[in-house]
């Protein structure tokens, strides 16, 4: 067996060492050669060839018998980042588009061998039956694949990994030690064996499948069931237990209206300082700018063409609320608490270990006790009890769904002519009835005209657009100047509700001593029109519809760590991932997003630099729309007949005034953000 030569190290670090960009394939190239470095811990040797009665499914030649392929084994039309190089299936994540699957198809009783190889910081995964096995370099890894790491080889490094499976459950080793005694493989037998795209770049050989009697003793569905239950729980011993998490959505909030993203009119103290002390997100987007479809792509990480949710009514199927971060929590043991709008339908029964989640928006002004209270602050009290009944011996999860800054719909005189709530506002708050204590905030101040916001902008949108849904709302929120000031700062005055609320929480935390071992997640579940181009509501992908605020706060990171100003492109599909990240528990191969928990850490990996978007919400009076935003440019069309398309240089045109979908000298791009699109449409399904 051979040792990588110990000039190849000198001379790779001093390549890397001085600057030079050197391609993950090169990388591979120069470690993966076979050798492993001596260990405290005895590691097994590696096969050097197929094991008799085995069957190699690649041919370290080509990729002949495999195939690209979507997580669920949908084909697609090209390989792109795969190749064979020097015996081994060679991954290059930043090219590739698919996951790779083997056309050979095998039992739920096998035994599986293969040798993978990883540059630093890489992810990748092999799926059995349609279920994924994190791959990682694990001297490198996350807290939840990090208990492999003492029987792993270092990045550059050639290991081997085994599933033994009887009856579809596999005992999973690395390197001759065993690290799963229970790991369930998938129900999707006719999938066989997949190589995932995801993070880094990695190599796989020697990729062998043999076939065994099946025991004359099948687990029970129960004892499968178990064995998931078993693999799910997060391996940590009590003082390296996983995070508790607090996960805060508000409703209808812009990217814009909180003091840390640049607001010099708003009071949001202790979310500001939330953000100084973590890492703040400049740019994340929602997927579609909705409340119920964009909910359940938060709860299950997926695009709307995937969990199909596009009203008010559908809620979260059984399988679908287990696979989503509420429901994977749950059954990694997490103690579980929801408070406020649930948003997808009914709320789940008998879930939660504290709930007072509640279906569609609720009143702001409530009756209690013979008195009047406020919604949020009723929701502050209700995160201060669930804090106080949280388990001090386990992790807990808190989802927290605001109302606010959303308005309350219809007629706000049906409330404000109530005589119990006679006399609340000095000034009628629009439809927007934050806590009266608030009216004197921002009284005094002159809130600047929206961009975009003259008469004639407004004549030169297209007449579905000057009669649609988002300007009925605007006439009755933005129609004359004092209308527009006094809704804003009403909008204003209910986020600094929501601050307070968050200060409430934070300071229950700290009174509980759980304040240095909570992750809290900030964000909204889309933007909001406040009178640009002459419209209110959101639904439309310009950007003040489609971009949110994104904070999210680690009392575990580093002091350097913290402030981090992260200026990639992040979604509300990575929420999911991120906190199953977070509480040490796989990300299902389902989910479309991304964990951020390596841009949390500091680090730089390959990153999106284009989405998706889709609205395809049923209303008579909204356009349905689906475009594709890079870095620089937007692209969408408005599903009506004919289509109608918009086309934006972002860099030079960051209010979006200037369509250029007819100027001749970007008809080129338009072809190609088209092309891009009809990709997309179908990729997300």
């Amino acid at each position: 067996m051979n040792r990588v030569d110990s000039g190849d190290l000198r001379l790779w670090r001093r390549i890397l060492a001085s600057g030079v960009v050197v391609s993950a394939a090169l990388w591979l190239s120069a470690f993966c050669k076979g050798g492993v470095q001596e260990s405290e811990i005895a590691l097994a040797p590696l096969a050097g060839e197929c094991e008799p009665d085995f069957v190699r499914l690649d041919n370290g030649q080509d990729l002949s018998g495999w195939y690209p392929a979507r997580w669920d084994g949908k084909e697609l039309p090209e390989a792109t980042g795969w190749s064979v190089r020097e015996g081994a299936i060679w991954l290059e994540a930043s090219r590739a588009k698919a996951n790779l699957f083997s056309r050979h198809r095998h039992s739920r009783n096998c035994i599986i061998r293969l040798q993978f190889c990883a540059t630093p910081g890489a992810d990748s995964g092999v799926f059995i039956h349609g279920k994924q096995f994190q791959v990682r370099d694990y001297p490198g890894s996350l807290p939840d694949t990090k208990r492999y790491a003492p029987y792993a080889r270092p990045a550059g490094e050639w290991n081997e990994l085994e599933f033994d499976i009887t009856d579809g459950v596999a005992v999973v080793k690395l390197n001759g030690h065993v690290i799963e005694k229970r790991w369930p493989v998938g129900d999707r037998q006719e999938l066989g064996l997949g190589l995932q795209r995801e993070i880094g770049d990695f190599a796989y050989r020697l990729i062998r499948i043999k076939e065994k009697q099946a025991s004359g003793d099948r687990a029970s569905v129960a004892e499968v069931r178990q064995a998931v239950a078993e693999a799910e729980i997060p391996r940590a011993t009590p003082g390296d237990r996983p995070p508790n998490i607090v996960v805060l959505v508000t409703d209808d909030q812009r990217w814009d209206t909180l003091g840390i993203m640049g607001n010099p009119i708003i009071h949001t103290p202790n979310l500001d300082s939330l953000g100084r002390r973590g890492v703040v997100f400049e740019n994340c987007f929602v997927v579609t700018s909705i409340c119920a479809p964009n909910r359940a792509s938060i709860f299950l990480g997926q695009y709307g063409s995937r969990h199909g949710i596009w009203d008010f009514q559908t809620p979260l199927s059984p399988e679908q609320l287990a696979a989503s971060y509420v429901g994977r929590l749950k059954a990694a043991g997490y103690w579980m608490g929801f408070i406020g709008k649930w948003g997808v339908g009914n709320p789940p029964k008998d879930y939660f270990d504290y709930d007072r989640a509640w279906p569609g928006q609720n009143n702001y002004l409530h009756w209690r006790e013979g008195k009047f209270v406020h919604l949020e602050d009723m929701m502050a009290e209700q995160a201060e009890e669930c804090l106080e009944l949280a388990p001090s011996d386990r992790p807990f999860c808190l989802s927290y769904s605001f109302k606010a800054p959303h308005c309350q719909d219809g007629d706000p005189n049906r409330w404000l002519n109530d005589p119990r709530f006679a006399g609340l506002y000095e000034r009628h708050p629009s439809q927007f009835f934050y806590q009266p204590r608030f009216a004197s905030l921002y009284r005094d101040v002159t809130i600047p005209p929206a961009p975009l916001s003259e008469p004639e902008f407004f004549a030169s949108l297209p007449e579905f657009l000057r009669t649609s849904e988002a300007r009925v709302r605007w006439q009755i929120r933005f129609a004359t100047p004092e209308m527009y000031q006094e809704t804003v700062k009403a909008y204003y005055r209910l986020i600094t509700g929501v601050d307070e609320a968050v200060g409430r929480i934070l300071a229950k935390l700290e009174k509980r001593g759980f304040a240095d071992r909570t992750v809290i997640v900030f964000t909204s579940d889309n933007g909001f029109y406040l009178g640009e181009r002459g419209l209110a509501g959101k639904w439309f992908p310009h950007e003040v519809s489609i971009r949110v605020p994104l904070v999210i706060y680690d009392p575990r990171l580093p002091a350097e760590l913290r402030g981090q100003r992260r200026q990639e492109m992040v979604l509300s599909i990575d929420i999911a991932p991120t906190i199953l990240e977070l509480a040490g528990l796989p990300i299902s191969p389902q989910m479309q997003g991304r964990s951020l928990v390596p841009l949390l850490r500091g680090e730089k990996p390959p990153w999106r630099t284009e989405f998706y978007y889709e609205h395809l919400f049923q209303h008579p009076r909204i356009p349905k729309t689906q475009g594709v935003r890079t870095v620089r440019y937007k692209y969408f069309r408005y599903l009506v007949d004919p289509p109608y398309e918009e086309l934006y240089d972002l860099e030079k045109d960051p209010h979006e005034a200037h369509n250029l979908a007819q100027d001749p000298a970007y008809q080129q791009l338009l072809v190609e953000m088209r092309e891009k699109t009809n990709r997309w449409q179908e990729e997300v399904k």
